[in-house]
């Protein structure tokens, strides 16, 4: 074997060597990028259920919060024992709803924080929408009752609507993000079991009247 030959058999070896080692890192950084982006994902599955969750608990606190003072009566002169204990056990029940109310809306805003770190920012501002819409109607219920003691079952109810709207919103920003529907189209079963899930979230939602506050005292 001449010179030559040996020189191009060892160049070669040398950049097949190099080729395959190209090939081992570029696949090893695809592998990584694949595996954090996986990880993120999962973080983001954890979180979008969190605000979720938080989300539920302001709406059913804000509820709560109506119907222990719709219907409510003030205690006067000629008020019975029992009228007495009712508007107690009512006012109890709506501090009771208001404590749960402040603190799922200081939650609300942490996760939406958090999802503004490792999330979507179109979900961040449907979260931010819920706690947003809350605040405002809180603020203005606050300056009715300084104003008249008044307590507005109407407002009240629009709020509660808007609320549950709002709501559902963030939970269709969220099954578009993570492309639910896609992700589920290539089987009639899975398509069964993307309905049901769907289903069952808007029943979460949007309640039947009889579980809302009573609007008509």
């Amino acid at each position: 074997m001449d010179l030559s030959s040996a020189l191009s058999g060892i160049i070669g070896a040398i950049i097949g060597a190099i080729l395959t080692l190209f090939g081992t890192v570029w696949s090893q950084r695809k592998a990584d990028r694949n595996s954090r982006k996986s990880l993120v994902t999962n973080y983001q599955v954890g979180e979008y259920l969190s605000i979720l969750d938080t989300s539920f608990e302001v709406l059913d606190a804000f509820e709560t919060f109506g119907r222990a003072l719709s219907g409510r009566k003030e205690p006067g002169p000629d008020s019975t024992e029992d009228e007495i204990e009712e508007a107690r056990q009512r006012d109890e029940a709506s501090c009771e709803a208001l404590d749960r109310l402040y603190i799922a809306l200081n939650m609300l805003a942490q996760k939406s924080l958090r999802v503004s770190a490792i999330g979507a920012g179109e979900i961040k501002e449907a979260a931010d929408e819920v706690r947003t819409s809350v605040n405002i109607y809180m603020s203005n219920a606050v300056k009715q009752a300084i104003e008249d003691r008044r307590f507005i079952a109407a407002d009240h109810a629009a709020e509660s609507e808007h609320l549950q709207q709002s709501i559902y919103n963030l939970v269709e920003k969220i099954r578009s993000y993570l492309e639910i529907d896609s992700l589920f189209s290539d089987s009639s079963r899975c398509r069964n079991i993307a309905e049901k899930i769907s289903s069952h979230l808007k029943t979460g939602i949007l309640f039947s009247k009889s579980s809302c506050c009573d609007y008509t005292k």
